[in-house]
């Protein structure tokens, strides 16, 4: 059978034996090299492994139908993700007038699959659940006693449909963070991390709301500079809300302001500047809000809870608390005036600018702000914007056969070396020590080690940061004797 044609999907990632057998080995998350070298050629037509019970099974019954000579399918190895759980339920029980698994909703046949071809591979292929099998050796026999059968009809071919992104994608849906060095470039980034890994539920006002719990957001520097035209506010309407927080103004109509509930009717800002002078090391540093007698059941208790100061290495850092956050709209001038408070107190105290950090226990984007909050996203959000790993970063070269890595501070200064022999070593070591905290940087040095390994095995030059010298190597290998 010419492979040209078949299989429709997956072609290079299966292995292939006798086209006149009619029998597939699915080997689930077992390596297919593994099982290969254990059952015979002659004993199968295609072997391959079957990791995702969506994607996975609908690509497999594509190829099925692709080639009704396939009469049996034979399960086996290490089902780590139900998959080969799945395949047999979908045998035993078929899918409902929504395409699901009947009796689950953990499958969806693909909707370019006619119900009646579904139907036609369910009843004319016979599957074998041989997952208890430890010795692949001991399929052969089994295999062999198979009866050949014939093609059940004509082969039809069918294509997966291109799946659409997902309204919400999967997440943790606590403890996300963004990490910026401004308040204008953190916030795009913060939209963008709501808007997809958002819950979508219910508010108290009446409208949808997509909501994180516990969202951090870090800013590192400061940039008096940068503004993003994005924001709801003017630069003029942010200024007059800045003492809201800073000061105990009055505002006629207003119940209370963040600045009156930290000042008023004890001055807690003072007591934060005494408390610094004196005990700069004190993990007392905290004001509240939060008047437990007023607030408990009021519809307009605050949002901002608490704000708590840290000095490390002589630099002031805050921590703000939020019991709920409206990114689009409060966020920005929420940060805009703790980050003055926070410039302030250091000023007052002597001391240098560390970090602003706030956590928003309900991080949420209102119905109404969608559209807005995507054109935000889609006009002012980086494609890529290099964050500098404050964990430190990674020299990589090779000798001797082997990769090594050093990894230095962010000023350079060496903090230790080790090596190995090949990336998937050296990455592990990394992992296991939580030597990475930002995830373009792991990508980047996952990259640089498989480079370094291949230059090894191919005994080429590596240059960390540069493209393998391949072009170099094919010509060298090309040239005539």
């Amino acid at each position: 059978m010419a492979r040209t044609a078949w299989p429709v999907l997956f072609m290079e990632q299966l292995i292939y034996g006798s086209s006149e057998k009619g029998i597939g080995i699915v080997v689930l998350w077992t390596r297919k090299e593994i099982a290969s070298k254990k059952i015979s050629q002659q004993n199968y037509t295609v072997m391959g492994q079957l990791y995702s019970k969506h994607q996975g099974i609908n690509a497999l019954i594509v190829n099925c139908l692709a080639n009704k000579n396939i009469r049996y399918l034979i399960i086996t190895g290490l089902d780590l993700s139900g998959s080969g759980e799945t395949l047999i339920k979908l045998f035993a029980r078929g899918v409902n007038e929504k395409r699901m698994l009947n009796g689950e909703d953990n499958f969806v046949l693909d909707e370019n699959i006619t119900l009646e071809e579904f139907e036609s591979f369910r009843k004319n292929v016979q599957l074998l659940d041989l997952r208890q099998v430890q010795d692949f050796n001991e399929l052969n026999p089994t295999i062999e006693k198979l009866e050949k059968r014939n093609s059940y009809g004509e082969n039809k071919i069918f294509n997966l449909t291109i799946p659409k992104p997902p309204e919400i994608f999967p997440s943790l849906l606590t403890g996300l963070q963004v990490v910026a060095p401004s308040i204008p470039r953190a916030w795009p980034l913060i939209l963008d991390k709501i808007m997809q890994f958002g819950t979508l539920k219910e508010s108290e006002y009446g409208e949808k709301q997509k909501e994180l719990l516990c969202f951090t957001s870090i800013i590192t520097d400061d940039s008096a500079t940068d503004w993003n035209r994005f924001f709801p506010f003017t630069r003029e309407e942010m200024l007059a809300y800045v003492p809201q927080v800073t000061t105990a103004l009055d505002i006629e109509g207003v119940e209370y302001t963040y600045g009156q509930r930290l000042r008023k009717p004890i001055d807690q800002i003072a007591y934060l500047v005494e408390k610094l002078k004196t005990a700069p090391h004190s993990r007392r540093l905290v004001a509240c809000t939060w008047k437990t007698e007023h607030d408990y059941n009021n519809t307009n208790s605050p949002c901002l809870v608490l704000v708590q100061l840290n000095v490390v290495e002589d630099k002031l850092f805050l921590t703000a608390f939020f019991r709920s956050n409206d990114m689009f709209a409060a966020w920005p001038k929420n940060a805009f005036a703790l980050r003055e408070m926070q410039k302030n107190l250091a000023q007052e105290c002597k001391l240098m600018l560390g970090h602003l950090t706030i956590i928003s226990q309900s991080a949420h984007i209102y119905e109404h702000d969608f559209a807005k909050a995507k054109e935000t996203i889609q006009s002012t959000k980086p494609r890529f914007d290099w964050t500098p790993d404050p964990n430190g970063n990674f020299i990589i070269t090779t000798r001797e056969g082997e990769i090594f890595v050093t990894h230095v501070n962010q000023g350079s200064k060496m903090l230790e070396e080790f090596h190995g022999k090949t990336a998937l070593e050296i990455y592990r070591f990394i992992a296991s020590k939580n030597k990475i905290s930002v995830i373009s940087h792991a990508l980047d040095v996952g990259c640089e080690l498989q480079k370094a390994e291949i230059a090894i095995r191919l005994g080429i030059t590596y240059t960390q940061d540069k493209e393998l010298p391949l072009i170099q190597l094919h010509q060298t290998r090309s040239a005539p004797d």
